[in-house]
């Protein structure tokens, strides 16, 4: 992706490469005292160094490439002579085919503000955390796109903090190229392995023995499964619901538990139908209170109450327009809204409060309930009408009590995102996973996530073990009869998940390899204290040994 040469780097370390290259040169350009001091060199560093500097660098990387954007914005403790409003001063390289100067600087989140949460993520906590690392997937509304940040803090030579720099990728074209690299190398191997066969006369059943790779439609499954961590029947039965409703423009009806991944399928489903390009609107219906809900989702008009803007404003149904809405929780939409509502999905036409001009909007409808709508439908709480009308292509989405073996992939999931995102290193005991995998999970996928968060965030030691845990969920593991009230370091007996063991195998294997290895020194010597062969000890040598080598010196 870079026109370094290297074309088997992984993307991920020429990101970090490149934000390492910009902050090296910031750290050794930037006289600290004078930045603190002087106006006029603040404008100058950003106008004359940094802008030019970051954009000549960014060229080294192709037009068509997944950087969306590189900003460095400097520390408001660095530039005391600006005034509040100013408040701080950065400067952001927008990719759009070429690299263009973008105005960019904190005031926007001097509040900090709800819509702002992604600042935060790569500034403020790269700050506290003093480590250059990736941020969560979150979705940039000026980008409007789901991306990913590397961010790393800056430091003069003279030991002063600079500020923060922040490299923004697709993240949905970096899984896809990491997805399309993976394919074609597992095709190259198949047909390597192959060739080989012919070249020793074996013909026999070479299709039946190795897999026949459809590119293509691995591809497409890796896209629509990208890291959901979900291996059960029930969630492979979900998505290909999901596959369905992505290339149809039918109305969705997304019904399950709090916390069970509906916002996940609703933006799934968008980001792989025909609207993808443009808006997803998420409105959780029982977070607006009732005066605000009817202009939140259908706008007003200008004088149209107290405090309303003079110009008026437009609604989330046409802010959606040529893209997806997700009404969440629509059960508890009141009863003369769903009236309303009901007009709307029909004629595709909303009138804002305080106005009698309909306007179109063509948006494609997705709703969500953790409640039984056909219940309230029974209660006189929702509109028979409009349930009918929302309930064209329904999906239930089980609670992970019922699909267990999820848990175990989820488990891994979060562990690395999370160890990545604070840049430490931590695992969890054996103990604590079967623990885990035998949990009820009533908060289900965002318990989970929300725990292992926790644990990454407030954990002093490498191995998380029980005792660990928060007081408030180590009393609902006992509540389960999951733990005995006298050994909370010991888990339930039984059975353990299925890949715990292969896990403790070949961590037992690795410690006897690298042991072996730097007693004896060689592959040969390995293979005959061992009793396999030399090919064998090579390669558990260059799995274990090398690779772990390589991780220490990149530490």
């Amino acid at each position: 992706m870079c026109n370094t040469g290297n074309k088997a780097q992984p993307f991920g370390a020429v990101i970090a490469a490149l934000a390492k290259n910009i902050a090296d040169q910031i750290s050794t350009a930037v006289n600290m005292r004078q930045l603190a001091e002087d106006r006029g060199y603040l404008i100058e560093l950003a106008e004359d160094f940094l802008t030019p500097m970051i954009v000549e660098t960014a060229k080294q990387f192709d037009r068509e490439d997944i950087v969306l954007q590189i900003y460095f914005q400097i520390t408001p403790d660095a530039t005391p002579q600006l005034s509040a409003e100013e408040f701080c001063a950065g400067v952001c390289i927008e990719n759009i085919g070429s690299w263009k100067i973008r105005e960019h600087n904190l005031t926007h989140i001097k509040d900090i503000v709800e819509e702002n949460k992604f600042f935060k993520w790569w500034y403020f906590e790269c700050i506290r955390m003093n480590v250059a690392g990736w941020t969560r997937v979150y979705f940039d509304p000026y980008l409007e796109l789901d991306v990913i940040t590397y961010s790393t803090p800056v430091w003069a030579d003279s030991g002063s903090f600079v500020g923060v720099l922040g490299v923004d990728i697709d993240y949905n074209e970096f899984t896809s190229r990491i997805n399309r690299r993976l394919v074609e190398n597992i095709r190259e191997d198949i047909e390597t392995l192959k060739k080989e066969h012919e070249s020793m006369g074996n013909l026999t059943a070479l299709d039946e023995q190795y897999l026949n790779v459809n590119t293509g439609e691995l591809i497409s499954n890796a896209t629509i499964w990208n890291q959901t961590g979900w291996h059960s029947d029930k969630m492979r039965g979900v998505m290909e619901l999901v596959k369905r409703a992505a290339i149809s423009d039918a109305t969705v009806m997304l019904q399950g538990e709090t916390g069970s991944g509906k916002d996940f399928i609703a933006r799934t489903i968008h980001e792989h139908s025909s609207r993808a390009e443009k808006s997803f609107i998420n409105v959780n219906c029982g977070a607006l209170t009732e005066s605000l809900i009817e202009s939140e989702l259908f706008g007003y008009g200008k004088g149209a109450f107290t405090g309303a803007k003079s110009s008026g404003s437009a609604g989330y149904f046409e802010a959606a327009d040529g893209g997806t809405i997700l009404l969440n929780e629509i059960g508890d939409l009141p009863l003369h809204l769903q009236v309303k509502l009901l007009n709307i999905i029909q004629d595709k036409e909303v009138t804002r409060i305080g106005e009698t001009t309909k306007r179109k909007t063509d948006f494609r409808l997705i709703v969500a309930s953790n409640k039984n709508l056909s219940d309230l439908v029974s209660q006189g709480l929702f509109r028979e009408d409009l349930y009918y009308r929302v309930n064209v292509l329904p999906i239930y989405i089980p609670p992970l009590r019922e699909r267990d073996v999820d848990i175990f992939p989820l488990i891994t999931t979060f562990l690395a995102r999370n160890t990545e995102k604070y840049g430490v290193a931590r695992k969890l005991s054996v103990n604590l996973v079967n623990l885990f995998t035998k949990y009820s999970w009533p908060g289900n996928i965002r318990e989970l996530q929300n725990i292992i968060e926790r644990l990454v965030l407030t954990s002093n030691k490498e191995l998380i073990d029980i005792p660990d845990l928060p007081q408030e969920f180590l009393e609902k593991v006992r509540s389960e009869h999951l733990l005995k009230p006298s050994e909370p370091a010991a888990g339930k007996a039984g059975s353990a998940h299925p890949n715990l063991l292969k896990l403790q195998k070949e961590d037992a294997e690795a410690q006897l390899i690298i042991e072996t290895y730097k007693e004896l020194g060689s592959s040969y010597k390995v293979a005959d204290a061992l009793g396999i062969s030399q090919t064998q000890a090579y390669k558990k040598i260059k799995k274990y040994v090398f690779m772990e080598n390589e991780k220490n010196n990149k530490g």
